[in-house]
């Protein structure tokens, strides 16, 4: 790296034209360049990149600027991220932000590579039959399997430790970063997971960050996820978001399920915007990753779920965020890849089209068994849906969503119907 580079040498050494037609196919126009827009459902091609300008803009969605945000908005990276992306891709490195913390990040992604390399490797071995069997009977494919980078665990509980140690890794370091831990009374190393189908989890970038793991027996708990460390956090990240974040761009919207394979199942049958939660509440951070790629997020849970029950206690969080949330309920106690093998791709899309706003599906839920009868409930309800509906900011909503709950609490009688409204 020639000393000096600045932000303008990598601007000036990224073509936008190039960089643009790695992710939206691009015909010439006269001095520009046309292609559907990757940022919203776009039937006619309204995406304009001008060589000239080095601009990028949106007709039919208005958005638009230079190399840099077209690279933001379309991989939600931050500026400083963006700016390190197109200096490699230019041949002009800039040094890496961050002291010691930040290289000892890098240090745990890196392990965390490694770790799931050897994971697949033992998934593809003669030991890992079983857990291929597995794979085949839930109607994961092997390219959905090698594109998830799916593994398991060796047969031995230390068959990770002598692996890492093979590789000159020290077991301290290892356990830095969560794929060792000492036990027994002899305080040995082994590994972190024994006997699980094993999912890395990845960040936004890609970068592996932890594991999530299944056993195929009957141990409790079911899934383990490894221990928190500072690149693995569970309230801040979103399993698949990897993969899903250009389909989030594209179709405006997150779709957010429950379980790893509900998000293989669901971006195999070509659901790519589907993501999960690693087993806890839809929380704040995840509104805010999800918020970088989409203001909406379709909740896709069976109707007696826990997720289900969570994301509804969450309605204020997503309102406070300004996320959009709809849900999306599956029937029968299904999960979604149990939809989809059962009743195909294309019947769950169409419960897509059908998802309920989350307020009004709260609303709905709170006042169904309501009756006027009981003052004590009367009063009840209506603190109840105030309470909701003060969260949300929209004025115009708000009001329509008063109506409504106004219809359920007095359902035709349009004179309490009216004075109900107003004490909402």
């Amino acid at each position: 790296m020639r000393e000096g580079t600045t932000i303008e040498d990598v601007a000036a050494a990224s073509n936008i034209v190039e960089v643009i037609s790695g992710y939206v196919e691009l015909v010439k126009r006269g001095k520009d360049y046309k292609g559907r827009c990757p940022f919203h459902p776009d039937r006619n091609p309204s995406f304009t990149v001008s060589p000239e300008k080095q601009l990028w803009y949106c007709f039919g969605c208005h958005e638009g600027g230079g190399v840099f945000r077209f690279l933001q908005k379309i991989e939600g990276l931050t500026f400083q991220e963006a700016l390190q992306r197109l200096a490699e891709r230019a041949g002009l490195p800039l040094p890496r932000p961050g002291g010691p913390a930040q290289r000892g990040r890098e240090r745990l992604y890196e392990l965390n590579s490694l770790a799931a390399k050897f994971y697949a490797e033992q998934l593809a071995s003669e030991g890992g039959q079983v857990y291929r069997d597995y794979l085949r009977k839930r109607a994961i494919s092997e390219a959905s399997s090698k594109r998830f980078q799916l593994g398991c665990t060796p047969p031995s509980a230390s068959g990770l430790c002598a692996h890492l140690q093979r590789q000159a890794i020290a077991l301290r370091e290892a356990e830095q970063a969560g794929l060792v831990a000492r036990r027994g009374t002899e305080q040995m190393y082994r590994d972190w997971f024994t006997a699980r189908l094993i999912f890395p989890i990845a960040d936004a970038q890609g970068r592996v960050c932890g594991f999530g793991a299944r056993t195929l027996g009957g141990e409790e708990p079911k899934y383990i996820n490894s221990p928190e460390t500072p690149v693995f956090a569970k309230r801040s990240l979103l399993y698949g978001l990897h993969l899903a974040r250009r389909a989030v761009s594209q179709r405006g919207y997150a779709l957010v399920v429950e379980g790893y394979t509900d998000v293989i199942a669901c971006q195999q049958a070509g659901m790519e915007a589907a993501v999960a939660t690693l087993g806890t509440a839809l929380g704040v951070e995840h509104m805010r990753l999800l918020r970088r790629y989409a203001g909406s997020a379709l909740l896709a849970f069976d109707a007696d779920s826990a997720g289900l029950a969570a994301a509804v206690r969450s309605a204020e969080i997503f309102e406070g965020e300004q996320v959009l949330a709809k849900v999306v309920v599956l029937p029968g106690g299904a999960d979604p890849d149990e939809f989809i093998a059962q009743r195909g791709a294309p019947a769950l899309e169409q419960l897509l089209q059908e998802a309920v706003p989350l307020v009004e599906f709260r609303l709905r839920q709170t006042l169904q068994g309501y009756t006027d009868e009981d003052a004590a409930e009367r009063r009840r309800a209506a603190e109840e849906a105030r309470g909701l509906l003060a969260a949300v900011r929209e004025p115009v909503a708000r009001a329509e969503y008063a109506s409504l709950a106004a219809g359920l609490m007095a359902p035709g009688d349009p004179p309490q119907q009216r004075m109900l409204q107003e004490a909402l």
